[in-house]
C-alpha cells in the first residue's frame, strides 16, 4: 500500500512539472496557425544622409481602435511588427536629435508585408513632421502571386446569390471550374489544379470542406455575408510554406472587427419578377429577398471588441397556369 502511495505521488509530481511544456506545447501551433489572416510591418529608419538610426523609438498606431504597439531599431535601423491584424496604422519615429516624424494613410492588407521606410530631420523630439503621401504600392517584401479584394470590390460586384467566393474568379491564374460539384457555388480552378485543389481560410482557420461528398456542395464549409467581410485575398503562386495544403490556390478572408464607435448597416435586396417586362405567356412570378444586418461595436477595455452579422434569404413563388382562350365559341359534339 505505501508503494502504491508513493507511486501516485511520484506520478503527480512529473504531471505537475511537465503541465507547463504541455500548455506550450499545445499552444505554439494555434499561435502560428492564427498569423495567416495578420499582415506585417517593416521598415528602415534613415536620417537626411542616408545613415541609419539606430535605437529610435517606432510607434504602430491603429487609426481604427487606438491600439499602440512599440519598438525600437536594431543596429541596421530596421524595425518589424509582426503578426498585426490588418486595418489602417501610422508609424512614429523619434530620437535623440531628430523631429518625430510620423507616416500617415497606411493600410495593411491580409499576409501583406507593409515597408514603410522613414526619413529622421535633425531638430528637437517635440517638433513633429507628418508624411500624409501612402508609400508606394509596388510588393517588394515578398514574392507571391495574388490579388486583394478589398470593402469596396467586395460590396461593388454584382453578386448572384450574395456569394462573395464567385469574386476570386476574377484574380490572375483563377479560372471556372471544369466538371466541379462546387460550380454552382463558386468553386474555380487554379494554375490548372482541380478545384478540390484550392485552400480556403477564414479569419487564420481552416474552412476546408474534407467530406468527400461535399455536403454543403462545395469546397469550403463557413461562407460569411459579403457585408461581413474586411477583405480576401487570393493567392496563386509562391505563397508561403506556411499554408502547405495544395497545389492550388490560397483564398484567405478576414471578417471585420470592431473599432472605436458603434456602427452598422440594414439593407435588403429585391429580385422581383414585377420588375421585369413580361411576355404574353409569362412563366411563374417569382420574388427573392435578402435582408442583413450587421453590428460591430468596440466595448470598454481596448483590446476587448466584438463583430456579428446575420443574413436571412427567402424565395416567394407564386404558381399559376397560362390557358389560351379560342379566337371564336365552338360546341361540343
Amino acid at each position: 500500500m505505501r508503494s502504491f502511495t508513493q507511486a501516485t505521488s511520484a506520478i503527480w509530481r512529473i504531471f505537475f512539472k511537465s503541465f507547463p511544456a504541455i500548455v506550450f506545447l499545445l499552444l505554439v501551433p494555434c499561435f502560428a496557425f492564427g498569423q495567416m489572416d495578420q499582415g506585417s510591418v517593416t521598415g528602415i529608419v534613415q536620417d537626411t544622409t542616408g545613415a541609419v538610426v539606430p535605437n529610435a523609438q517606432v510607434t504602430l498606431k491603429s487609426t481604427d481602435t487606438g491600439l499602440e504597439l512599440q519598438t525600437k531599431t536594431d543596429q541596421n535601423g530596421v524595425y518589424t511588427f509582426s503578426p498585426v491584424k490588418i486595418g489602417n496604422y501610422q508609424v512614429s519615429v523619434t530620437a535623440p536629435g531628430f523631429q518625430t516624424t510620423t507616416q500617415a494613410n497606411l493600410h495593411l492588407d491580409v499576409q501583406q508585408r507593409l515597408a514603410v521606410n522613414v526619413q529622421l530631420q535633425p531638430g528637437e523630439a517635440t517638433e513633429t513632421v507628418e508624411v500624409t503621401a501612402a508609400p508606394p504600392l509596388m510588393q517588394t517584401e515578398e514574392g507571391s502571386t495574388g490579388q486583394v479584394m478589398d470593402t469596396k470590390t467586395i460590396n461593388d460586384t454584382p453578386l448572384n446569390g450574395r456569394n462573395w467566393v464567385f469574386i476570386a474568379q476574377l484574380a490572375a491564374g483563377a479560372a471556372p471550374p471544369s466538371g466541379s460539384r462546387g460550380a454552382g457555388k463558386g468553386d474555380f480552378n487554379a494554375n490548372g489544379q482541380r478545384a478540390e485543389q484550392n485552400n480556403f481560410i477564414l479569419d487564420g482557420v481552416d474552412n476546408n470542406n474534407n467530406v468527400v461528398d461535399f455536403l454543403n456542395g462545395a469546397s469550403f464549409i463557413v461562407r460569411p455575408p459579403p457585408d461581413a467581410l474586411a477583405e480576401f485575398k487570393v493567392q496563386t503562386g509562391a505563397y508561403s510554406a506556411e499554408f502547405g495544403h495544395s497545389a492550388g490556390a490560397v483564398i484567405n478572408a478576414s471578417i471585420k472587427s470592431g473599432t472605436n464607435d458603434i456602427h452598422g448597416d440594414l439593407w435588403e435586396y429585391i429580385r422581383n419578377d414585377a420588375f421585369d417586362i413580361h411576355d404574353f405567356d409569362a412563366t411563374p412570378e417569382s420574388c427573392r429577398s435578402t435582408v442583413k444586418t450587421s453590428l460591430a461595436q468596440r466595448l470598454v477595455f481596448r483590446l476587448s471588441r466584438t463583430s456579428c452579422s446575420s443574413l436571412a434569404m427567402w424565395r416567394r413563388t407564386a404558381l399559376f397556369s397560362a390557358r389560351r382562350i379560342p379566337d371564336r365559341p365552338f360546341l361540343l359534339h
